[in-house]
Order: C-alpha cells, then structure tokens, then sequence
C-alpha cells in the first residue's frame, strides 16, 4: 500500500501559534515560519471592500518593519498583484500566490518594500469571509520551494486563529444554538439559512421534535434538511459534525 507523505504541520507549533494573542502573535508567528523555511518577515491583515486593510500582525528580524506596514496599508496596498488574486475568490473560499519582487509594477513600492529590505518574493495566503478578507505573506530574502508545503499548513492555522481573534465575543447569556449557528456559518458557508439552524440545534442536543417547534416546520422538514447538510458535508451523524467543527 502505497503512504502519501503530507505537509502537514508539527502540532506543537500549531498550538502555540492559536495560543498567542494580542502583541505576542506576530513574532510567534514569525518564530514558527523561521523553523519551517526562510522567512524574514511575517505581515497579516483583514480588508473590508475597498477600505485600508487594517493590521493584525506583523514581525520581522530586519529593521523598519512597522514602516514598510504604513506604507503597504496607506498607499501600496492597491498595487499588490495578491489584490487581484484576493477579490477573485469567492466568499468562503481563498488564495495562495508566489509574488516575486520583479512582479510589482509600482517602482516605489517595490524599492521601498522589497528592494530596500532585500526581499525576493513574498507568499501569500489569504481567506475571504462575509465580504472580508484575511491575508497572510511571508517575506523572504531566498527564494524556494521546499517549505512551501508547511508553511501552506502554518498559514491555514494563523488564518483561523485570526479569524477566531477579530470575531466578536459572543455574550455569555445568548443561547447555546445561537453561537453554534454563527460557527457553522463561518466553518461551512455552503450551508443555507435552515440547514444551519438545525444543525446548531441538532449539536445543542436538541430533538427533532423540538427543533420542529422552535423554527415553526414539520419534524419531517428538520430531518430533511438535515440529511441535505450532512450530504453537502459527506457526513452521516453529528458526532462527525462536531469533529469537522471542531477541527
């Protein structure tokens, strides 16, 4: 039997990257990008339409980071090919892109945010959530391809806990099916409306039954659909919901 060798990323890693919060994101970040290739520098950031991408994370063993950052998110952002890439994924889909420093047509940007820091090519790996983008690049000095794969697998894990970061709190009194509903949608947004208010309430603990009555349809229409999000989903019970939410 032949074994297919992933690029999947060391756990130990991963836990410490959800784990950091607030300032301390952006250098563990850069630390877990450096053991898996050659990175010099990490920038992160979520764009709404076509405003300012506002900034979540940035770190770097090189100096004038936080000014290549307020030039990128007050002028240079419109010139990033990445941009092309980002607006052309669907809601609920992403990008990944290998944009070398020759690529940027803007001959300021690429002097001041590649040229000067000695930047060859940045990756980048971006999400599109409810009209928002998450977008993630790593810098390097080096180009290569031998880490490409992890540092894809790091950039799932970083998207997610940033994700996770800039949602809201929700608020302790609102009811269980509620904040299940809003994860779902976030998790799996090929779901419609329905599917995902029963599903939520299904992993509530909630019976067919009762859900037919919190929503005002037939028991017959909850385990219809039901079965449809489970078939979009190819799982056949909660429990396996549960783990791909969970996951």
């Amino acid at each position: 039997m032949a074994i297919s060798i992933l690029p999947l990323l060391d756990p130990e890693i991963g836990s410490a990257l959800i784990e950091a919060r607030d300032d301390r994101f952006g250098p563990a970040l850069l630390c877990a990008a450096q053991r898996l290739g050659d990175v010099d520098e990490v920038f992160a950031f979520s764009q709404k339409d076509t405003s300012r991408p506002i900034v979540l994370a940035a770190s770097s063993g090189l100096p004038d980071c936080a000014s290549r950052v307020a030039l990128y998110t007050q002028r240079f952002h419109r010139f990033d090919p990445a941009a092309r890439a980002r607006v052309c994924a669907p809601v609920g889909s992403g990008f990944a892109q290998t944009i070398s420093a020759n690529e940027i047509t803007s001959s300021d940007y690429r002097a001041l945010c590649f040229e000067r820091p000695r930047f060859v090519e940045k990756l980048c790996f971006g999400w599109h959530f409810d009209r928002r983008w998450f977008v993630l690049s790593f810098y390097r000095r080096r180009s290569g391809t031998s880490s490409n794969g992890q540092l894809a697998a790091l950039a799932n894990v970083a998207l997610s806990a940033m994700m996770d970061a800039a949602a809201p709190e929700p608020s302790l009194s609102e009811p269980l099916a509620a904040r299940l509903q809003r994860r779902l949608a976030r998790s799996f947004p090929a779901l419609t409306p329905r599917e995902l208010a029963v599903c939520a309430r299904t992993l509530a603990g909630d019976t067919a039954a009762s859900i037919a009555g919190q929503l005002g349809i037939s028991r017959a229409s909850v385990l219809t659909y039901r079965q449809r999000a489970y078939r979009r989903l190819r799982i056949t019970q909660a429990n396996a919901l549960l783990s791909r939410l969970l996951d």
